[in-house]
């Protein structure tokens, strides 16, 4: 006797979802516990570790995100890095808050406090603060200093300031659409400039 349609999605319902459980419940975490005690492994053997740590807002949903990098050198001298944390942060942007995360994912990842050689990132003073809460040493990115220096030199030239102005409304937008309708493109949304502190 055949299946019927119901019995046959239900039975391809389960199979899938003993699937998804297979990859959510196992083969991912193994690749991350495999990936991650490996990290562990070559930050162990370094001598010092710089960081990259940045915190952003999503301009789509308003929700922040953080990210800390390390990087360092192999005892064969080669450059290696990976990405320790890229998660949600949650509650407010405080040095007091951001001090906490610093510490937490250094222990999360069994760095010494004293391994840290610099901890690098932007220039805003809840950044500068939460590096002074967690007592690392840092610096500023250069190429985000760099950028204000840029935006802020731009600012006493209305010429340009006008033409970025332009392609920041909204009207950039609906050029962009109507000139992908006009050439039978895909409709794409136009990146639009972040703001820098």
């Amino acid at each position: 006797k055949g299946l019927g349609l119901k019995d046959s999605s239900n039975k391809l319902y389960r199979a899938m979802n003993c699937q998804t459980a297979l990859m959510t419940q196992k083969i991912v975490p193994d690749i991350y516990n495999r990936i991650s005690q490996k990290i562990k492994t070559n930050i162990t053997k370094a001598v010092a570790v710089s960081v990259t740590f940045d915190i952003w807002t999503c301009l789509r949903n308003n929700s922040s995100f953080l990210s800390f990098t390390a990087h360092w050198l192999s005892p064969e001298f080669q450059f290696q890095h990976g990405v320790l944390a890229m998660k949600p942060f949650s509650g407010s942007h405080t040095g007091e808050n951001i001090g906490n995360e610093f510490s937490a994912i250094t222990a999360l990842w069994d760095i010494q406090q004293s391994k840290i050689h610099v901890l690098v990132h932007d220039s805003g003073a809840n950044m500068v603060k939460g590096v002074q809460v967690a007592e690392y040493d840092s610096v500023r990115c250069f190429i985000h200093s760099f950028q204000r220096v840029v935006i802020e030199s731009l600012k006493i030239q209305a010429d340009i300031m006008d033409m970025i102005a332009k392609g920041t409304k909204g009207l950039a937008q609906e050029e962009l659409l109507a000139i992908q309708k006009e050439l039978s493109l895909p409709e794409h949304q136009l990146a639009q400039d972040i703001n820098t502190r």
